[in-house]
C-alpha cells in the first residue's frame, strides 16, 4: 500500500520515525491467533452498540436518524472478491451476517449500482446515520438538558495525591473532582500521560468530500465500500459523502485534500451525473490504537481515573455503549461485557 501513490495508506516521511513504535506494536498484534482474540473482544462491545444508541436517541428526539440500511461492499472482479474471503470468514465466526451477491443481486438491492460490480457482500444488520453532526449535536443538547455542565477550557494537569485525583486544572481554574474520565479522542494521549499512563495512541487522519448527487439518474440507496478503490460512499439526502485514504501525519500537519479529491473521476465513473465540484471537504482525526481495540478502564495506580478513547474508525458507533460501560465503572457496578481486553493496563 505504501509503495503506491494511489493506494489507500499514506505515511508522511517526516512522521515515520515517530510512528515506528506504533507500527511495530501493530505488527505484533497482527498474528492470526491475536487477530482472532481481538475480533472476539471487538464483537463483544459492538453487540450492544445499536441498542445503546437507541437508548439515547429516543429521548433526544433523533431516533429516526438511525436507519437500518445495511452495509454493502462491492468488488469489481471475482479475484478481488475471493481475496477478501478470509475477512468475511472471520466476520461470520463473530456472528456477522454476510450475504454474498452476484451482479444481478447487486442490481436488485441497489439499482444505482447495476453493472458496476461483479460481486458484493451485504451486511443486513448495519445501521446508518444520515447526518452525524446533527445527530451527535442532538445527543449533546439532550445531556445538557439533564443538567450536565459543559465547560470549554484547556486541561493543563490534575491534582493527584496518593493515587487519587482530587481536581482538574485548566488554564483558568482548578475544578474539584470525585472522579475523572479522559475521553478526548485523538488528543487523549498527553492527558493520560499526566495521570501516569503511557498509551500508544496515534491518529489516522481521514478525509471526506461532499458531492451533489441530485443529477444522478438513480440514487444510491445503501452506504457502499468500494473495495478495489478503498472508497466509502454514504448517501446523505441529495449529497454523497465520499471518504478515502488513511494518512499518518499527526495532529499538526496541514491537510492534503488531494488524497480524497483524486477519487472524483472514480466516483463519476461509478455514479454518472454526480457533480464534480465538492460542496465541502473535511479532515478528521481517528484516535487509533495499534491492536485496534479502544482503551476503556481504570488508570493503573489511580483509584478514581478512567480512560475512554482510541475507537479508531468506530467512534460514532461505539460512543454510547462505551458511555454505559464507563458509567457502570464509576458507580462500582459490573459492566455489561468483559472489559479486560480494553484495559489500559495491557500496555504496562
Amino acid at each position: 500500500m505504501l509503495a503506491s501513490r494511489d493506494g489507500p495508506l499514506h505515511i508522511r516521511p517526516a512522521y515515520f520515525p515517530r510512528l515506528l513504535p506504533w507500527l511495530l506494536r501493530m505488527v505484533v498484534a497482527s498474528t492470526p491467533s491475536r487477530v482472532e482474540e481481538l475480533s472476539i473482544a471487538l464483537a463483544s462491545i459492538l453487540e450492544g452498540a445499536v441498542a445503546a444508541h437507541e437508548e439515547l436517541a429516543g429521548p433526544a428526539g433523533v431516533r429516526g436518524s438511525i436507519v437500518p440500511t445495511g452495509w454493502l461492499k462491492g468488488f469489481e472482479t471475482e479475484a478481488g472478491f475471493r481475496g477478501s474471503a478470509a475477512d468475511f470468514a472471520l466476520m461470520r465466526r463473530r456472528g456477522i451476517a454476510c450475504d454474498e451477491l452476484d451482479g444481478n443481486g447487486i442490481a436488485r438491492l441497489d439499482p444505482a449500482l447495476k453493472g458496476r460490480f461483479a460481486r458484493a457482500v451485504f451486511h443486513p444488520g448495519c445501521c446508518h446515520v444520515g447526518n452525524p453532526h446533527t445527530y451527535v449535536r442532538a445527543l449533546g443538547d439532550h445531556l445538557l438538558r439533564l443538567a450536565t455542565a459543559c465547560l470549554a477550557d484547556e486541561v493543563t494537569g490534575f491534582d493527584l495525591t496518593g493515587g487519587v485525583v482530587s481536581g482538574v486544572r485548566t488554564r483558568t481554574q482548578s475544578i474539584p473532582a470525585d472522579a475523572v474520565v479522559v475521553a478526548a479522542g485523538a488528543w487523549s494521549k498527553p492527558l493520560a500521560a499526566m495521570l501516569g499512563c503511557k498509551v500508544p495512541l496515534d491518529t489516522e487522519r481521514g478525509y471526506h468530500m461532499m458531492l451533489d448527487a441530485r443529477d444522478c439518474e438513480t440514487k444510491l440507496q445503501h452506504p457502499l465500500y468500494w473495495a478495489d478503490k478503498s472508497i466509502v460512499i454514504s448517501p446523505m439526502g441529495d449529497l454523497l459523502r465520499v471518504t478515502s485514504s488513511v494518512e499518518f501525519a499527526g495532529l499538526q500537519a496541514e491537510p492534503d485534500f488531494d488524497l480524497v479529491l483524486r477519487n472524483l473521476p472514480h466516483v463519476e465513473r461509478l455514479l454518472p451525473g454526480v457533480r464534480l465540484v465538492p460542496d465541502s471537504t473535511w479532515l478528521g482525526f481517528r484516535p487509533s490504537i495499534p491492536d485496534s481495540l479502544p482503551v476503556i478502564g481504570p488508570v493503573p495506580g489511580v483509584a478514581n481515573a478512567l480512560l475512554a478513547f482510541g475507537h479508531g474508525h468506530l467512534g460514532l458507533t461505539l460512543g454510547p455503549v462505551t458511555g454505559k460501560i464507563v458509567g457502570a465503572m464509576l458507580d462500582g457496578e459490573a459492566a455489561s461485557i468483559p472489559t479486560a481486553p480494553f484495559s489500559p493496563s495491557r500496555f504496562t
